[in-house]
């Protein structure tokens, strides 16, 4: 582990960084079958992670993404709403049809 540690502040992580996505590049893109380590992929995924972990958006929060899909049904339902009342017009099957849509912003 000391070992490691020296070597990553002797040439910079983001050197350490940039050869292990070149390699990894390398051994997915690049390597024959026969050239092709899975273990060295996954060992090299596994330092990447540790050397830049992952943050998870917040666009791929959950909570948050459940809250935009029932703003979203919410203005869907109402635009399918108003244009249900248009149509009644336009079939002439209902006169008064639109008058009691409540004006909504749209988004």
């Amino acid at each position: 582990m000391k070992e490691s540690r020296l070597f990553t502040e002797k040439i910079g992580k983001d050197k350490l960084v940039e050869c292990l996505e070149g390699r990894l590049r390398w051994l997915t893109y690049g390597a024959a079958d026969e050239e092709f380590d899975m273990e060295e992929v996954e060992a090299i995924v596994s330092l990447l992670m540790v050397l830049e972990p992952i943050q998870e958006p917040e666009y791929f929060n959950a909570e948050k993404a459940l809250e935009r899909f029932w703003k979203y049904y919410d203005q869907r339902k109402w635009e399918e709403e108003y244009l249900d009342k248009i149509r009644g017009v336009e079939e002439g099957m209902d006169t008064d049809a639109g008058k009691d849509i409540p004006k909504k912003e749209m988004e």
